[in-house]
């Protein structure tokens, strides 16, 4: 068994943690894009394996990158402390200029990927396609208005997990879209934490029990199709990458938010100086962007994404997830 630090996969981890912060975006998608997203499958798989069979012996826990694990959760947990403490307060003051540049940085990393999983030929470019059109499609939908039943809870949980896996599609806009996820954050976890009772810690151990039998099942299917054929799911993750685009679209005008002084959910553009957050938004030109459009920091920042890829690619030796 290995014990090193890696400072590449570190600063992965720091990308993957500051992406789970921002809604629309998921750390499977950074992940995917910085070429470590086959052999975190494999390992979460080696994990859940061992769990499954009972108490390990060391041969068995020698199969696990341990180093690998053990760098990159602390990179995410140091990324979602930066995220939140700092990439938030950006998004919320130049919105714009964020979401640009990974805009670019998202769009240059899965175009270079697509040239690698042989989208010119028809059995790959079919999935491609078929994947961007399911993740447009899921990141431009509305919420459902359900209710919380226990069996729905479960569901939640399982089918956020299983977002957070795929590249694309970030597990936190799956509950906004089944209409949880202000019932998980705001009533059951941080109800939980400023007043404590058995039913939000009944929900939260139901949403808890969803998530992990959503993980056991994305990480086994995928791990299963990714080593059989691994040409066609790149091309479906690829596609993934691509039809969420959408979401992460630098100006966005809400149709939907949440006014956080009063509690309730309101309907259009929020009036100048409230104090509100974004539940549901629609893609604009930068002219007929409701606040300050930062056009010109925006195409700087669009580049800047851009730049950053050419570069990872450039002095990166060839990854495992680019065939």
């Amino acid at each position: 068994m290995k014990w090193f630090f890696h400072p590449a996969t570190f600063f992965k981890g720091v990308a993957m943690g500051i992406a789970e912060v921002i809604p629309g975006i998921s750390g499977g998608t950074i992940a995917f894009i910085t070429g470590i997203y086959t052999k975190l499958l494999d390992n979460i798989y080696a994990v859940l394996t061992l769990f499954m069979r009972g108490l390990p012996n060391r041969r068995a826990l020698q199969t696990i990158d341990w180093a690998f694990l053990g760098t990159l959760l602390a990179g995410m947990i140091v990324g979602i402390g930066f995220g939140i403490s700092a990439v938030l307060h950006l998004l919320e003051r130049y919105p714009p200029v964020v979401w640009a540049f990974f805009f670019g940085l998202i769009l240059g990393s899965a175009v270079l990927i697509a040239r690698h999983t042989e989208v010119h030929k028809p059995k790959y470019l079919l999935p491609l396609l078929l994947a961007a059109v399911v993740a447009w499609i899921i990141t431009q939908s509305t919420a459902l208005p359900l209710k919380p039943h226990p069996l729905y809870i479960f569901a939640s949980g399982a089918l956020a997990v299983m977002a957070l896996v795929l590249p694309g599609i970030s597990g936190s806009y799956i509950l906004l879209l089944l209409g949880m996820y202000f019932f998980i954050i705001e009533d059951t976890l941080k109800g939980l934490l400023v007043e404590p009772s058995a039913q939000k810690l009944f929900h939260l151990s139901v949403f808890g029990a969803g998530a992990v039998v959503g993980l056991a099942t994305i990480v086994r299917l995928l791990h299963h199709f990714i080593h059989r054929y691994k040409k066609t799911v790149m091309a479906l993750l690829t596609g993934f990458v691509l039809g969420s685009l959408g979401k992460i679209w630098p100006w966005k005008n809400p149709v939907q938010w949440l006014d956080t002084t009063s509690g309730k959910i309101v309907q259009g553009i929020p009036p100048s100086g409230a104090d509100f957050k974004i539940i549901f938004s629609q893609n604009v030109l930068p002219s007929q962007y409701y606040d300050t459009p930062y056009l010109g920091l925006s195409l700087w920042s669009f580049l800047l994404g851009l730049a950053v890829v050419y570069l990872l690619f450039r002095n990166a030796p060839p990854a495992q997830d680019h065939p």
